[in-house]
């Protein structure tokens, strides 16, 4: 974000002490980049105050780190919407429409065009197309500049006792302090704004979690407040994992231990990785064969799985087992859950935790896992060869059922291989989301 300061009229508020020609860039974007309606004219900035951009950022500092993106069949409400939307700043001002988003590893950054049609002074230029990601780490670093240009300029025109400083200085001593960090991120992927959520609820959440590790990053916003704040539905999950399994890894010890690549590719390597090492690079993967992988039999894995839990899990037990919960569903989506499982187990200890976790969040980890299980599953390699060149509905329908998934996998395979395009689900919004999502539930489950 760049600032050019200028003069505004009237009393010297903080208001008009920041007011700028102000300028967003996020990789090859300019989010700013409009056509004023008046003069006719393009122009790479907006002209407006950059005090409620910064304390919209400040209110929204952990929420826009911890808090992902809900499953796809929990509605989008206000709340959320308005800690992850840039035209909750507003103040009098249009803002572009942008929407930030983290997925624990990249700051996802959507931006809209404003619609020709409609009636407004300054029309937004910028269209991402989808999310544009960037490293959490950079987004942390160009926020934490940002707020710094700000806090000088309050400074210099004396506004040193400013309440947002105060507040910035808040975010930044929690920052700062390893208690106060845990309390704040679990605080957010609860779903909460910073000291909006009750105590004695984050009591009884601390103490759920506190033998989870990273898994409560997936975990709690499964079942927080944008899903209906169903803790009680997550302490009946862990309590319904059962009987345990020894998955084991033939590739330990020669795969990378830190991927190199995006999770989603990494996932797609090690898949392939896994093949050769048992044997079985083209071939589909049978039920029973799938379910080795994760030391339990096909019968284990079918009693193990329970009506509509929001998550699967495998949570370590003694001599290196896990004990095993999968969410109840039709073949192919018992199939697609124990290969993301057996994926999440691939990962380093030391990057995933202990527990195992999968959820329907669109995470790095559960990113990693999608793509783990549909080069697992169905290689694009071996399809490509199975289909011998036709790309009808008949064809990929026998695709589908020769390799045990649903066609979306066999799609994805073929968009890995570059046969087709991908498909892209629009959204009246252009977000995400649509103006008004499904009901805060999960739906009955199927093949993806």
């Amino acid at each position: 974000m760049v600032c050019r300061w200028t003069a505004a009229p009237g009393p010297r508020t903080a208001m008009a002490a920041t007011a700028a020609h102000i300028r967003v860039l996020v990789g090859p974007h300019n989010l700013t980049a409009n056509l004023c309606i008046w003069s006719e004219t393009v122009r790479p900035e907006i002209a407006a105050s950059a005090y409620p951009l910064a304390a919209w950022f400040v209110e929204a500092w952990w929420r826009l780190h911890y808090e992902p993106l809900p499953a796809p069949y929990v509605a989008v409400g206000r709340d959320w919407r308005v800690a992850h939307e840039l035209a909750a700043t507003f103040r009098g001002f249009s803002w572009p429409k942008v929407l930030w988003c983290s997925d624990g590893a990249l700051m996802q950054v959507w931006a809209v065009a404003t619609p020709p049609s409609r009636r407004q002074a300054v029309r937004y230029l910028s269209d991402t197309g989808g999310p544009v990601a960037l490293d959490l780490a950079d987004f942390t670093a160009g926020l934490d500049a940002f707020m710094a240009v700000v806090a000088r300029r309050l400074n210099v025109c004396g506004r040193d006792r400013d309440a947002l400083l105060a507040r910035w200085a808040a975010v930044q001593a929690d920052r700062a302090d390893r208690e106060a960090c845990c309390y704040r991120r679990l605080e957010a992927q609860l779903g909460y704004g910073t000291g909006q959520c009750a105590p004695g609820l984050m009591a009884l959440v601390r103490g759920l979690v506190a033998p989870m590790g990273p898994a409560a990053g997936e975990l709690v916003p499964a079942y927080g407040k944008a899903a209906g704040l169903a803790i009680g539905d997550l302490e009946t999950a862990v309590d319904r994992a059962g009987e345990g399994g020894a998955p084991q890894d033939p590739c330990r010890g020669v795969r990378e231990a830190v991927p190199r690549k995006g999770w989603g590719e990494q996932g797609v390597l090690w898949a392939r990785g896994l093949r050769r090492a048992i044997g079985e690079a083209a071939r589909p993967l049978d039920d029973a064969r799938l379910c080795s992988l994760l030391g339990i039999t096909l019968p284990q894995a079918l009693r193990l799985a329970k009506p509509n839990p929001r998550a699967f899990l495998g949570i370590p037990a003694p001599g290196g087992t896990y004990r095993l919960l999968f969410r109840a569903g039709d073949r192919l989506a018992l199939r697609w859950e124990w290969a993301r499982l057996y994926g999440d187990f691939l990962l380093p200890e030391r990057v995933r935790g202990g527990w195992l976790v999968g959820t329907d969040l669109p995470t790095w980890r559960q990113k990693f896992q999608t793509a783990f299980a549909g080069e697992l599953l169905c290689p694009a390699q071996a399809l490509t060869a199975f289909l011998g060149g036709s790309l009808d509905a008949a064809s990929l329908a026998d695709a589908a059922r020769h390799f045990g998934v649903c066609g979306e996998v066999v799609r994805a395979a073929l968009d890995r291989a570059g046969l087709i395009s991908p498909t892209r689900h629009g959204r009246a919004t252009g977000f995400p989301y649509g103006a008004q999502s499904g009901p805060a539930r999960p739906r009955a489950r199927r093949s993806v």
